[in-house]
């Protein structure tokens, strides 16, 4: 068990939690931060396993940066492959069903399926996120983030009784755990659904994504919410 044990892990912790929280209201400027912290954090460690769950980390995060930072998609592609291989030797995105995945690798998984979309089609996106919401456990804290990947996936599909769906399970999730990191976002894509779908609801579902803005002070998202909401629906 000591061979196992992982030092600094609230650090860890703290730093995984950032970068999730960050995604959520697209502060993606700031990862490099965050990236950093885990970076030293493996320089300081001294077990095997432990460094090895920094580096597929680290890979991740670098893919993000890539990606959305500086949008280079076959680049951010490569470091998600590298970090699947780590645990994974013989993943190949073409092979990706034939493995079974724990939560960082599907994290992972998720994240190429985003890629996915830039690079080949919104379709293959799909499939693979679909994949990823099988394998994930209802409890994991994987899950309400590919649930609303999913949302927005079948928003741009402009199949919105699907994207209502995942919303309303990814905040369902939310309620039940206690964790609102990512509920804001949750609510403005069931608005949007529930708009598409000529639900009385809508206004409703869009007023609380605002104002758990407001609670969380996420006035970055808050702001982004409202432009789009003005911008893409009158």
């Amino acid at each position: 068990l000591l061979n196992y044990r992982i030092n600094n892990y609230n650090k860890f912790e703290q730093a995984i939690n950032n970068i999730d929280y960050k995604l959520y209201i697209n502060d993606y400027e700031t990862l490099q931060i965050e990236l950093d912290k885990l970076e030293t954090l493996l320089n300081n460690s001294i077990s095997k396993y432990f460094s090895n769950l920094l580096k597929q980390f680290i890979l991740l995060t670098e893919s993000i940066i890539l990606n959305k930072n500086h949008d280079k998609p076959n680049e951010a592609m490569s470091k998600l492959i590298e970090a699947l291989k780590m645990t994974t030797p013989k993943f190949l995105p073409s092979n990706y069903k034939s493995f079974v995945y724990n939560s960082i690798e599907l994290r992972i998984l998720m994240n190429m399926a985003l890629i996915m979309e830039k690079m080949e089609t919104i379709e293959k996106s799909l499939e693979i996120m679909k994949f990823c919401m099988k394998t994930a456990e209802h409890n994991d804290n994987i899950y309400p983030e590919i649930c609303y990947n999913l949302a927005h996936t079948y928003h741009k599909l402009k199949i919105h009784e699907e994207a209502l769906k995942y919303s309303n399970l990814g905040i369902e999730y939310y309620v039940k755990h206690k964790n609102y990191n990512g509920i804001s976002l949750l609510y403005f894509r069931k608005g949007i659904a529930e708009y598409f779908l000529h639900h009385n609801s809508f206004m409703d579902s869009l007023n609380k994504s605002i104002v758990l803005c407001e609670i969380f002070r996420q006035f970055k998202l808050k702001d982004m919410i409202v432009g789009n909401c003005r911008k893409f629906y009158g």
